[in-house]
């Protein structure tokens, strides 16, 4: 686990620019246990120019604590607290908060490579088309040891093949370069606690490319609080809904292949015990090492 050096004077952002390049938003909500891994691999990222805006989501516990304390060590942390109003809503007030051009999603029991930001910025500023970018994530427990690896597509072609029918990117691993969003550009609709990221995986198609890297950029902590393993059933009819949505508001033509595939996933998501579901996905996508 990485340690924040209290000792250590706080860099500051370049001379003459009084914003930080990099925006990191971290909605957190009961995520005690992993979160000051989570912050300290922010901290120790090799592109330094940054801020990081934490916001709490009425955690019931000493999560906000957590988060504080860290931030009088590091001005570039920023903590807020709010009443218990859900992901969305949580996210979209530390996104409002956000100085920098570029917005790089994180989350409060994941961790990121230390080159993570340094690679995603040098990518977004070299490809001025791509409106986002993700990356490939390394898969770990509750004690941070690897379980697996998540595989994403890296080409325009197959993420708009794969969104129907599986989120192809992870969403803590996601970078968007704000410069090619209009001013009134809303985030995350409240509401799809499950599904918030597919609507804005849609939403950001319209103004731009997004891909992922080739690169692993993030450890993804897979744990009994994941928000997906709850209500699994809820989840999946909340994603279908976005799809839909996604045809008709988005304009988003999935292949007859990703139809077929939601099709499946609906019949069995119907049939099956909710206990099953999870399990199941997570064997799906290789996950259940």
């Amino acid at each position: 686990m990485l340690h924040l050096d209290k000792t250590t004077t706080n860099p500051s952002t370049p001379e003459g620019n009084s914003f930080p390049t990099v925006s990191v938003v971290m909605p957190i909500y009961n995520a005690a246990p992993y979160l000051s891994a989570a912050i300290n691999s922010i901290i120790s990222q090799t592109f330094q120019d940054w801020e990081l805006i934490v916001v709490d989501d009425g955690s019931t516990d000493n999560s906000l604590e957590i988060a504080q304390d860290l931030a009088t060590y590091d001005k570039r942390i920023k903590a807020y607290a709010c009443p218990h109003s859900g992901v969305a809503t949580t996210a979209n007030y530390a996104i409002a908060q956000a100085n920098g051009q570029y917005v790089a999603r994180m989350d409060a029991d994941d961790i990121a490579f230390p080159q993570r930001l340094a690679k995603q910025l040098k990518y977004l500023q070299h490809h001025q088309d791509k409106v986002a970018v993700g990356g490939q994530c390394v898969v770990i427990n509750e004690q941070g040891e690897t379980t697996g690896r998540k595989i994403f597509p890296t080409t325009v072609s197959k993420i708009k093949e794969m969104m129907f029918y599986y989120y192809p990117l992870q969403q803590p691993s996601l970078m968007v370069n704000t410069a090619l969003l209009p001013s009134d550009f809303i985030w995350y609709s409240s509401g799809l606690e499950a599904a918030e990221e597919h609507e804005l995986l849609f939403k950001l198609l319209q103004f731009g490319e997004v891909v992922n890297m080739s690169d692993f950029l993030l450890f993804y902590r897979i744990h009994p609080q994941n928000t997906t393993k709850i209500n699994p059933k809820r989840d999946f009819w909340q994603i279908l809904k976005t799809r839909i949505k996604g045809v008709y508001h988005y304009k988003h033509l999935p292949s007859i292949k990703a139809v077929l595939f939601t099709f499946g996933q609906l019949l069995t998501v119907g049939l099956l015990p909710q206990k099953l579901i999870y399990p199941i996905y997570l064997k799906l996508r290789g996950l259940d090492h």
